[in-house]
């Protein structure tokens, strides 16, 4: 079977065995066959590993690994160590791709050796309208190129969720693996490490490709929080990363500069509004200001301020 591993999907698993069945079975469905499944259970407590078990009796393209609980990073992490395939395809333990996208996405990289990465279109469900083929499609850039055309995307927002791509294996032993400091938006630093290597991405547009990503219920306040401190995170890595890159003898010096104002106009804004609504007011509106003073709609960030603001003192009354 090694021979004949073109794609490894790499599942990282933590409790999450109720959704493993409709993930894994829509794996079994996709049109292309030349891949293995690896499920890294990241120790779970629930009957995960009893759920992969049935399946890897019934397909032997399907390999489970249990691992004490690291993370979401280093479980991608021991996926890839583990991985045969040319190509790598991330998948979330509670999501799913359409039947076409490993044959479509295989055939684009194949016939165009200097893209590194593909990506489709988005969706998103939840348990309940997923019953009912009711899906929402999530507003992506459609962007190809090297990183003069996809950064000036991606340094707004993480528009590559994790499952969306297909890429290179090859491309890691590069640019290094998930970062396991980072609890959330690990994929995000990894895409701007991709892209920045001078990578080619390329978005494809066909029936039957789109990632679907679950929509889960969770308490906003906590998740904003959470959220907020990666991006933070992110947002100073890419600094480092880009005046790394700046240094470099290249002809995208001024496009790479004003990139770099860009993600400090975020870190300000960011950083503004985490600590107008959840930490010091006084830094808040500070640097809610710095914000604006960059920002051309300097009225927008002020407004965003105060409605996290609102939001603070409304939480603090119920």
């Amino acid at each position: 079977m090694a021979n004949n591993v073109v794609v490894s999907i790499i599942i990282p698993c933590y409790n999450y065995a109720q959704f493993l069945p409709e993930t894994l079975d829509c794996i079994l469905h996709q049109t292309f066959s030349d891949w293995e499944c690896i499920v890294v259970d990241d120790g779970s407590a629930d009957n995960s590993a009893e759920v992969v078990k049935q399946y890897t009796i019934k397909d032997n393209r399907i390999k489970y690994i249990y691992q004490k609980n690291q993370g979401l990073s280093a479980s991608r992490n021991t996926g890839i160590k583990h991985s045969l395939g040319k190509y790598i395809q991330l998948l979330d333990a509670d999501d799913l791709i359409e039947n076409e996208k490993l044959k479509e996405h295989v055939e684009l990289l194949e016939n165009n050796e200097s893209v590194k990465l593909v990506y489709g279109a988005i969706k998103h469900f939840t348990k309940e309208n997923n019953k009912k083929g009711i899906f929402t499609w999530r507003d992506i850039p459609e962007i190809s190129g090297k990183y003069t055309d996809v950064l000036p995307h991606l340094v707004k927002d993480n528009v590559f969720l994790v499952s969306a791509p297909l890429f290179h294996k090859s491309i890691v032993q590069e640019i290094g693996e998930f970062d396991i400091t980072l609890k959330s938006l690990e994929d995000w630093d990894f895409w701007f490490r991709f892209i920045l290597n001078d990578a080619v991405f390329h978005y494809l547009k066909a029936d039957e490709t789109a990632t679907l990503i679950r929509s889960h219920d969770v308490n906003m306040s906590s998740n904003h929080k959470r959220m907020w401190e990666a991006k933070r995170l992110v947002r100073l890595k890419l600094k480092t990363y880009l005046n790394t890159k700046v240094l470099e003898k290249n002809s995208n010096k001024e496009f790479l500069i004003k990139i770099q104002k860009t993600n400090e106009f975020f870190i300000f804004k960011d950083k503004g509004l985490f600590d107008l609504r959840f930490k010091n007011i006084i830094s808040g509106f500070y640097y809610t200001l710095r914000a604006s003073c960059i920002s051309l709609k300097p009225w927008k960030e002020i407004y965003d301020g105060l409605y996290w603001l609102k939001d603070r003192i409304k939480q603090a009354f119920n």
